[in-house]
């Protein structure tokens, strides 16, 4: 019989328990500071952050009309 040593559920259940419990006293704006440092500290040092998806589109719609 083979024993069960992870449990991804259980795992993720938790990770989102801890990160309720960090955020659910803060206002809007601190939450959306509070995710912007942890992305922050994902990114490897030196990285260069691509620009918002809005930002993309629009380079890509302004690239297509100057071919």
């Amino acid at each position: 019989m083979k024993t069960k040593h992870f449990d991804c559920v259980d795992m993720m259940h938790r990770g989102a328990r801890r990160i309720y419990e960090a955020t659910k006293a803060l206002s809007r704006r601190e939450e959306i500071e509070y995710w912007r440092q942890k992305a922050a500290q994902l990114l490897p040092a030196g990285a260069v952050r691509r620009g918002s998806a809005a930002a993309r589109r629009k380079q890509r719609k302004t690239r297509k009309t100057v071919r």
